[in-house]
């Protein structure tokens, strides 16, 4: 058992932990607390802002490449919805397992994966990636087209407006991930997303039912 840190909340190092990130320094970890959320949303209050069963806030998005995508459009299927930006760790270090599993379910009619890019997580610090926090839409937009050639993302990438209005709308996390049921209703939220888990939940809610 891994006992937490001092001033290091309980569900980050957790995280930490899920991801056999244990070794990592704490200065590391701190580092993640520095980002900044929406004044109203404070990641300490993540468990309560949504619950499973609330309906998903509804949003139009454009993607990288220009179209646009609305939640309502989507309903019917299970839609798994990850925020995420260039320098933000946590999400870097799932980026590969959240390919693995959106490739898994590319040929399904029932499930669509969406990554909605927001805000930089750590920008200018090196320890992460040498990124600056754009203050124009086309900025971010610029900077999740990196993202996409370079990790090669298999999924459809979202970008959030400068304000990160849908982010806020979820509650404000630089990589919390949110499974949207048919019905438009949350069926799946974590703080922090673990491709593992997120797989774990389509296999025993949506493969089950088939």
């Amino acid at each position: 058992m891994h006992k937490t840190p001092p001033n290091v909340p309980a569900n980050l190092y957790q995280a930490f932990v899920r991801n056999r990130m244990v070794r990592t320094p704490i200065r590391f970890v701190r580092g993640i607390l520095d980002y900044k959320t929406d004044p109203a949303v404070e990641m300490d209050d993540f468990d309560e802002f949504l619950s499973v069963g609330d309906p998903a806030p509804e949003f139009t998005l454009q993607t990288v490449d220009g179209e646009s995508f609305s939640l309502s459009d989507h309903r019917g299927e299970y839609v798994v919805l990850e925020f995420g930006s260039y320098t933000c760790p946590m999400y870097r270090r799932q980026i590969r397992g959240m390919a693995r599993l959106a490739t898994d379910w590319a040929d399904s009619d029932d499930v669509t994966f969406a990554l909605v890019y927001q805000t930089e997580a750590h920008p200018n610090q090196g320890q992460f990636l040498d990124v600056d926090n754009p203050d124009t839409y086309d900025g971010r937009r610029r900077l999740a087209e990196r993202l996409v050639a370079e990790e090669d993302v298999p999924m459809t990438v979202l970008v959030d407006d400068v304000p990160r209005n849908v982010s806020t709308k979820y509650g404000g996390a630089p990589n919390m991930v949110y499974v949207v049921a048919p019905d438009g209703t949350i069926a799946y939220r974590a703080l922090w997303t673990d491709a593992m888990e997120v797989g774990g939940f389509l296999e025993a809610t949506v493969r089950a039912s088939h």
